[in-house]
C-alpha cells in the first residue's frame, strides 16, 4: 500500500466548509460532535490509523449600522 499524501505535518487554520448539502439530508448534523477513525490494513496486518474530530457550529457576524440617527 502506498500513501498518496507526502510525509509531513499539515494544518488547516481558519478553514471553512460549506455543509449546506449535508444539512439538507441530515438537519441535526450541527447538534453533534463527530469523530472519524480510519483503520488501514495490508492483507490482515494492521498498518496504521488516523483520527479526525469535527465540530460544526454557526455564528452571526454583527454588522455595524451605516445609518446615523
Amino acid at each position: 500500500m502506498v500513501c498518496p499524501i507526502n510525509k509531513g505535518t499539515y494544518r488547516i487554520i481558519n478553514g471553512t466548509v460549506d455543509i449546506g448539502a449535508a444539512l439538507l439530508l441530515y438537519p441535526q448534523a450541527t447538534d453533534y460532535q463527530w469523530r472519524i477513525v480510519q483503520k488501514m490494513y495490508s492483507d490482515d496486518k494492521f498498518i496504521g490509523s488516523a483520527m479526525m474530530e469535527v465540530y460544526f457550529f454557526g455564528y452571526r457576524k454583527k454588522m455595524k449600522s451605516i445609518l446615523k440617527l
